[in-house]
């Protein structure tokens, strides 16, 4: 029998019992449960021999204990410390016929008066002459008592179920306070083990997410990280319906759509489904912008039809991750169902640790390099992600530093003497050929007719050197190069300004 112990003296003699008795222990029952520290007075002399077995400590300190009882024993002779509420007792064991003759003294009164008791069993029974005489031999000689014994089972077996009955009543009501903690305790265990759970699932989302670089790649730890199966959809340059919806089964070649299709890889009702370049959406054979509202608006995903199985599938418990360059080329009903995460373009030095923490080491495992053959200065890495990339995330940097370590490979196939090397900006020449691009900074002293000019791209920003010169003619502007309408709207601005202000500025007319 599992049982919960939270009192103080209580959890002392368990402790007490297991580390000197072997698990061996007496159970008393009180006669008034609502006592803390209870004195001899106030508990029954007759208990139980049991094994105790802890089965869990909990943070409270309170215990759930496995009891098995082996035997009934008396309490003898008990001495008590009232003030540290501890003390030693010797008991007797109680055979069967103990116990029936203590928990009832009619028993004894029965023995004296054989005859009151043949006269109360011939009325009972309706028994005739003859079976009472032999009633009476039953009471005479040494199994007196044991002959007694059998006749107090028959007669008062009605009365011991009703004892019985009024015994598990009473116990059922002095435990079910503390099965309903220990159901409780259990209950809020197993939520705080759920929450727990999901704690950790965040914090592994986290891990994860950090060791990635990539939209697809960041959806996809998500995937592990909530440990849920993952499935990519690529969408770019979808323009038939039926890649979303499915073909009918008319159609020779006719298959389902990519969501159910999805489903079927996962395996189960609620994977990561991953869109992968939802901006490269095109409409051709009917709208695939139209049938993917339907997958991804939650007020209609839990019915979606597919026209291949012609049976509703339930959606609303998969998570949609869709990806896109251009957010400008998202279709807008589309922007209305999603939320949306713009990940900013990776700075010059978030690419720089990016390299240094994994992208080297993870081209060097893909080439079969070891750390110790081919390193990459801090110089170099900058050199490069300056002159030979021009981009939002790092992918174009992967690929610049594998040519690096396909040459160094080269390099040692051709010259068996070459185990090692450091790669500086002058490697990085000779491997990667002439720059790409060119690295425009600020000037540290400012130029006449010369000013800088920012410009906002997709892969962050850059300075734009604007040269101006003047000439004699009507005052016209002339602007060259490929220029928008906002540094157009700007150089027209600036040149408004200064005439608006010549005297200011002391300027002269040019004759």
């Amino acid at each position: 029998m599992k049982v919960e112990v939270g009192r103080e003296n209580s959890l002392a003699a368990i402790e007490s019992s297991i580390e000197f008795f072997n698990g061996e222990i007496v159970l008393v029952a009180q006669k008034n449960y609502d006592i803390d520290f209870p004195l001899l007075s106030d508990i029954y002399k007759v208990g139980t021999f049991c094994k105790v077995r802890v089965l869990q400590r909990h943070k409270d300190d309170s215990l759930t204990v496995e009891i098995e009882g082996v035997q009934r024993v008396r309490i003898m002779n008990t001495r008590l410390n009232r003030y540290e509420h501890k003390g030693n007792s010797m008991v007797t064991w109680i055979t069967d016929y103990e116990f029936l003759k203590q928990k009832n003294e009619r028993v004894e009164e029965l023995s004296f008066k054989i005859d009151e008791l043949l006269d109360h069993i011939e009325h009972y029974f309706k028994l005739n002459r003859r079976e009472i005489s032999l009633l009476k031999k039953m009471f005479t000689g040494e199994e007196e008592f044991k002959e007694l014994e059998k006749c107090y089972e028959v007669l008062t077996e009605e009365e011991r179920e009703q004892i019985e009955g009024q015994i598990t009543k009473k116990v059922n009501s002095n435990i079910s306070r503390q099965q309903r903690e220990f159901y409780l305790r259990e209950r809020i265990k197993v939520i705080r083990e759920e929450f727990s759970k999901d704690q950790k699932n965040i914090s592994k989302v986290k891990e994860e997410l950090n060791k990635n670089h990539w939209k697809t790649s960041l959806a996809q730890s998500i995937a592990k990280g909530l440990g849920r199966e993952c499935v990519k959809i690529s969408l770019g340059g979808v323009s038939d319906e039926a890649e979303i919806r499915g073909h009918r089964k008319t159609y020779i070649g006719s298959m389902p759509g990519k969501i159910v299709k999805g489903l079927r890889q996962a395996g189960v009702n609620n994977p990561v489904f991953i869109l992968d370049e939802v901006d490269k959406l095109t409409s051709g054979h009917g709208d695939p912008v139209a049938a993917l509202l339907e997958v991804l608006d939650p007020k209609q995903n839990y019915a979606f039809i597919d026209n291949y199985i012609e049976e509703s599938v339930d959606l609303s418990k998969a998570m949609f991750i869709a990806t896109a360059n251009y957010e400008e080329n998202i279709p807008e009903p589309l922007i209305d169902r999603l939320e949306v995460i713009r990940l900013s373009s990776y700075t010059e030095r978030e690419k720089f640790e990016i390299a240094k923490g994994s992208l080297i080491s993870e081209v060097l495992r893909e080439h079969g390099l070891k750390e110790d053959e081919l390193k990459i200065s801090d110089s170099a890495i900058l050199y490069i992600i300056r002159r030979y990339t021009r981009e939002a995330g790092v992918r174009n940097l992967k690929q610049m530093i594998a040519q690096i370590a396909r040459k160094f490979v080269q390099k040692q196939e051709m010259d068996s003497t070459v185990a090692e090397e450091t790669v500086n900006e002058e490697l990085v020449r000779e491997y990667l050929s002439i720059e790409r691009y060119d690295h425009t900074v600020k000037d540290e002293l400012s130029i006449p007719g010369i000013v800088n000019g920012m410009a906002y791209t997709e892969y962050g920003g850059d300075l734009l050197p604007v040269e101006i010169n003047y000439f004699s003619g009507k005052g016209n502007l002339n602007l060259t190069g490929n220029l928008k309408d906002t540094m157009k709207e700007s150089a027209s601005v600036a040149l408004s300004y200064i005439r608006a202000n010549e005297k200011e500025f002391n300027l002269t007319k040019i004759k």
